[in-house]
């Protein structure tokens, strides 16, 4: 089967967004998240209405470390979403939508020379993300992170073959996720951006992780806010 995909260069994913969704109308997907008719009422970056917008929370912050997101396209554009936010708040990262015709990409694309590429998935051949294993790395890191729902990440992760002989790496057992705008099959699930601050605490630094934290939880709570539930404790 062969995957379709699209590129969504370094910071922002402004010049794809209205690509993104007139794709979702065209196909006719359910749940669009920004009707064509009001686009101006809302952030083209983090797709939030304009009085709720997330990307001024927190700086752009330069990482030695890369992050790219590969999210399955019939996820890229919901609010729920929080792989799309990555490029808010890192300078070095960017997102690749998969699955979209007509816009082919190799996930070969995801590998980057002069960096160690590091797939984040949990499989029974992954290792854990841990101090020792980045204190062993003579190189960055290019964290190549699959996103969307638990089954379109694993198909991913299985089925690219481009990817195939790349390390598996997984974040270990930690705390409970603060992410409740979808409910997680298993307790120890985590999403993706936590995932993201999680493996940036090992291989940036804690202080790093802990600002992207208070990111997600701010984003959390605007997104729970406009659903009319409680926010985050």
């Amino acid at each position: 089967m062969m995957n379709f995909h699209l590129l969504i260069p370094v910071a922002r994913v402004i010049e794809t967004f209205e690509f993104i969704v007139s794709v979702y109308c065209i196909k006719k997907i359910p749940k669009v998240t920004v009707p064509l008719k009001n686009i101006e009422n809302y952030c083209q970056a983090c797709l939030m209405p304009l009085a709720s917008c997330i990307c001024q929370v927190m700086p752009l912050t330069v990482t030695d470390t890369r992050v790219t997101v590969v999210v399955h396209y019939s996820d890229s554009a919901r609010l729920s979403n929080s792989g799309k936010w990555v490029p808010l708040v890192l300078e070095n990262s960017e997102v690749m939508v998969r699955g979209l015709i007509n816009a082919t990409l190799d996930a070969k694309q995801c590998i980057q020379p002069g960096y160690h590429n590091l797939v984040l998935f949990p499989d029974k051949d992954s290792i854990p993300l841990t101090e020792d294993y980045c204190r062993n790395l003579d190189k960055p890191v290019n964290l190549i992170v699959p996103d969307g729902n638990w089954n379109q990440a694993g198909k991913m992760n299985r089925r690219e073959t481009s990817l195939a002989h790349l390390p598996r790496v997984h974040i270990p057992l930690g705390k409970p996720t603060r992410y409740r705008l979808r409910k997680a099959a298993h307790e120890n699930w985590i999403s993706t951006f936590e995932a993201v601050a999680r493996a940036l605490g090992f291989l940036e630094s804690k202080e790093l992780q802990r600002q992207l934290e208070v990111f997600f939880d701010t984003a959390v709570d605007r997104i729970l806010y406009l659903k009319g539930r409680k926010l985050s404790e």
